[in-house]
């Protein structure tokens, strides 16, 4: 209606209502708590956006070394030589009223993957786990022709394999790490994320 009134809190970047504004019979915004729901289900907001392009969104993290590959411009968290069998973790606080996360972010396996796992947690609890290997036949030679390699060795990367994960949660705080079963040498096999977005509803 016309007497809603909007306004922007610097505090949380966020555009808030002072009353609830109804677009239709299924489609409304909630007062106070910047809700927006469809059909009375509450839709998702995007809270964190670490993208690590610069130092805001690197901060908090148990693992800061950060990365770009080639010519391209774009940092992201750990990389060639750097995380291996590292963990990164990081806890985000001050979650506003929710019942479920949705994250989303870009795992990047760098050079001779040969069937270790990178794995995913929230909370302590394993939410994302995926086993690579970066060539699946027998001529090494002929997976090093037709692959791209953009980072480090001579060997074919995979770059940001998009990973989406939604969870129950409640709680005010949240805590993420990353990380793999890579024992060896950083510098011949490696991880890295990038764009780790947390949403709330």
């Amino acid at each position: 209606g016309s007497n809603n009134v909007f306004y922007y809190n610097n505090s949380t970047d966020i555009l808030e209502s002072d009353y609830s504004l109804e677009l239709g019979s299924n489609v409304a915004l909630a007062s106070g708590a910047n809700n927006f729901q469809f059909q009375g289900f509450n839709q998702w907001k995007l809270w964190i956006d670490d993208d690590f392009e610069d130092g805001e969104s690197r901060e908090g993290w148990s693992q800061a070394q950060i990365a770009t590959c080639g010519y391209s411009p774009n940092t992201f968290l750990g990389g060639h030589c750097n995380f291996g069998s590292q963990t990164a973790s990081k806890t985000y606080s001050g979650l506003p009223a929710h019942t479920k996360v949705k994250l989303t972010f870009n795992y990047h396996f760098f050079d001779e993957w040969t069937g270790q796992t990178a794995w995913a947690q929230i909370g302590g609890q394993y939410v994302w786990t995926e086993k690579y290997q970066w060539c699946n036949g027998i001529l090494p030679f002929y997976c090093k022709q037709v692959g791209v390699n953009v980072c480090g060795e001579d060997t074919p990367d995979r770059i940001a394999r998009a990973v989406q994960v939604i969870v129950q949660h409640s709680d005010p705080t949240i805590t993420l790490s990353f990380g793999s079963t890579i024992t060896g040498d950083p510098c011949l096999v490696s991880w890295g994320i990038d764009d780790v977005r947390i949403y709330i509803a």
